[in-house]
């Protein structure tokens, strides 16, 4: 749906346009938003290399988990702030992201009125994390820096993919 280089304002404007006809689906794509702007936050702010941290966020589902995953990245920023900080209404929020919740899983629905609160919830969320980025010199629409995995780590190794059969015929001991 949008780019990484899709500027924030352009992104909500488009949410915003699909109030009018499909509510539902503006509120997905806020949380979809608000998910992202985390994740890049994450993948600039972290120490962890690139690789790990995107397997972790592969295994992140709900805003518990989005908050001990932040904490457990970013504990180490002198300026650290709960991500239940940074977002500043909190309550108002979780309740917001709720509705995705009940949509996505195809228990709840939402008419425009219901559906434009809770959107504008959503972005104001995604703004106030974007603007805790920015207060750390970080442009989530720039490059993501580059962290390899550390050659000594004790992570398993990738399989290697097995050579072609006519390669290994050719280079048996």
């Amino acid at each position: 749906m949008f780019l990484v280089g899709d500027q924030s304002s352009y992104r909500e404007r488009r949410i915003r346009a699909f109030l009018r006809d499909e509510p539902a689906i503006a509120v997905l794509l806020s949380a979809a938003h608000f998910e992202w702007t985390v994740s890049r936050t994450l993948l600039f702010l972290s120490k962890s290399p690139n690789v790990e941290l995107r397997e972790r966020l592969m295994r992140c589902s709900g805003l518990k988990r989005y908050c001990e995953l932040w904490e457990k990245e970013l504990g180490h920023i002198s300026s650290y702030k709960a991500l239940s900080a940074v977002v500043t209404n909190w309550s108002l929020f979780m309740e917001a992201f709720q509705l995705r919740h009940g949509l996505i899983h195809g228990r709840e629905t939402c008419t425009r009125n219901t559906a434009t609160l809770e959107v504008e919830a959503i972005l104001l969320a995604a703004g106030q994390v974007r603007e805790f980025c920015s207060s750390q010199g970080i442009d989530l629409h720039k490059r993501l820096p580059i962290r390899p995995r550390n050659k000594n780590s004790n992570e398993p190794a990738r399989p290697a993919v097995a050579p072609p059969k006519a390669w290994a015929a050719n280079h048996r001991n």
